[in-house]
This record gives structure tokens, sequence and C-alpha cells, in this order.
């Protein structure tokens, strides 16, 4: 048995240092960490450099993409484990994690993708949480308790906590580069871990949840604001519906974009006639769908169905 970790990085240094820390005393050391860095500067470099002296298997690849997929990609297919666990660099990890990752995904020859446990450890500190605790999974955050079990029909592991198999990787040639986070691109489409699984199911895998594998994710005073949840709300809205254009013929999908808009014609109308005051968020909800279902049809990547198609094909 033999574990790679690979995590993106993009100016967090001191936070990626608690990170590689958290994971090199761990009670299962993995035998590669490969840091992808897409950072500018050269302090995280630095870093690596000073933990490489006393820490051999840790690896630094140079990024000079952009996106949190494309990082993925460059960081697995640079190693030779059987599995590889990815995670990211603003949180840290308890000492059993990646040992509950790989126990799970042995448990069962047909299981191609493990996700665990993600905690806020700090969220007490904040007396003003701009999150609805039903929507807190955005910051993120994902507890089904602590046993070994499938996914919930409907969940997936999120990217800050999970582990493949390399083989798998290999199959579906990774993480699909026109959706994630992507900095210089600003691109609105996350969900590319969420791409993965589904792929992973498609091929007669399955996702099992492992809820003692914990991953420590601290929310920052910049994250617990307004601004920063309609940010995510937009990103969220968004991303649904680039999933779902993806899934539906063209001209279902614009004759939903057509009702959408007459609906909301409608209820503006009726609003205005009964002199009816809609609250702010319902308002903002709303004209993210219309608007996001829109630029979906005309500009959301066609590439999801595509490869839907071709694994559909190949079984």
């Amino acid at each position: 048995m033999s574990v790679a970790v690979v995590i993106p990085t993009r100016n967090r240094p001191e936070t990626l240092a608690i990170m590689l820390k958290s994971i090199l005393i761990g009670t299962l050391l993995p035998d590669e960490i490969v840091v992808v860095d897409q950072s500018q500067g050269l302090e995280t470099k630095k870093i690596i450099v000073g933990l490489k002296k006393h820490w051999g298997i840790i690896r630094y690849i140079a990024d000079l993409g952009s996106g949190t997929s494309h990082a993925k990609n460059l960081g697995w297919h640079s190693v030779k484990s059987k599995y590889v666990a990815f995670t990211d660099d603003d949180a840290y990890v308890d000492l059993d994690w990646l040992k509950k990752l790989v126990e799970a995904i042995e448990t069962d020859v047909l299981c191609g993708l493990v996700g665990g446990k993600i905690v806020i450890p700090n969220l007490r500190e904040y007396k003003h949480i701009a999150f609805p605790e039903n929507q807190r999974y955005l910051l993120p955050c994902l507890d089904f308790g602590d046993q070994i079990k499938p996914f919930p029909k409907g969940s997936f592991p999120v990217g800050v906590n999970t582990l493949t198999r390399f083989e798998i990787l290999r199959l579906l040639n990774g993480f699909n580069e026109d959706i994630g986070p992507n900095v210089q691109k600003r691109s609105l489409i996350f969900g590319e871990d969420t791409d993965f699984a589904q792929r992973v199911q498609h091929l007669g895998y399955s996702l099992l949840y492992a809820g003692e594998a914990i991953v420590n994710h601290p929310l920052i005073e910049s994250r617990n604001t307004e601004c920063y949840y309609q940010k995510r709300i937009r990103s969220e809205i968004y991303t649904h519906a680039v999933f779902e254009v993806n899934e539906t013929t063209n001209w279902k999908y614009f004759q939903k974009c057509l009702l959408l808009l007459i609906s909301s014609i409608r209820e503006k109308l009726v609003n205005y006639l009964k002199k009816r005051k809609i609250q702010d968020y319902d308002a903002f909800i709303q004209k993210q769908e219309l608007c996001s279902h829109w630029h979906a049809l005309f500009c959301a990547p066609r590439s999801l169905k595509r490869s839907r198609q071709f694994l559909s094909s190949s079984r």
C-alpha cells in the first residue's frame, strides 16, 4: 500500500505550512506529498525547500497555469502511489486523517472515492454567522456522523478531504479543467470535485464517507460577511445551472429558461399591482437563478456532457 497527498496552493504560505506539519505528524505518513504552487512570489517555495531538508517525501511543483483543477491534475500525474489524497492549503488535518481514509477505501474493492468529515473548529468564535446553518456546506462544512458508510444520495465528497485510486484518476483523466475555482479566469463554476465523484459513479464505483477522517477548515473573518455569502451563493447557483445544462437537451433547457423569465416578469407585475414588497434575499436569489440559467444556456462549457457520453459508450 502506498499513498500520496496532493495540495494545490496559491498565496497562502503560512496556512500551507500548518497543513504540511499536520500531515507530517500523522499516524500514517504518506509516501509522497506534492505541493503544486500557483503563487505570486517565492515565499511558498522557501517554506517547501526548508521542510524538504528534513522530509524527503515532499515535492514542489511550480505551476505556471491557473485553477485548482489544473493544479490537481499536475499533482496526481507526478505521483506513483496506489492511492492519492487531495486537500487544501487553508486547513489542517487530524492525526488519523490519512489512516482513516485509507482504511475506508480498503473496506471495499468497488469503492472509488472516499470523502471525510470537514469541521470548522473556530465556529463558536463568531457571534454573527453570515451563512445560514443549512448552507454552511459552502464554507465548507460536512458531517454525516463518525461511521464509514455510503454517501447519502445527492451528496458528494468535498475536495478538501478526499482520497481515490490512482487507476481511477488515470481512467477519468483527472479533473475537468473547465470547472473549479480559477482566480485568473474569474470563473464562477465550482464543483470540480462533484463532477469527478459523479464520473467515478459512472464507472461503476461507489462513494464512501469516512467520519473519523477529519479535516479542520477554520473560518476567517473575511468569509463571515454578507458580501462573501452572496458571492458563494452566486457561484453555487451558477454551478448548478452548468451541471443542469450538461444533463438536459438544449431545447428543453431553453424552454426552462423561457419559463423562468415569464415567471419572473409575472411575479414582478403581481407584486407591483398588489404593492407587495419582496425581501432583499429572495429578490437576490431569484435574480441569480434567472441570470445563471440564461448565462449557462449560451456560455457554459459542454465538456461535462461529453465526458459522461464517453464513459457511457466505453462501458
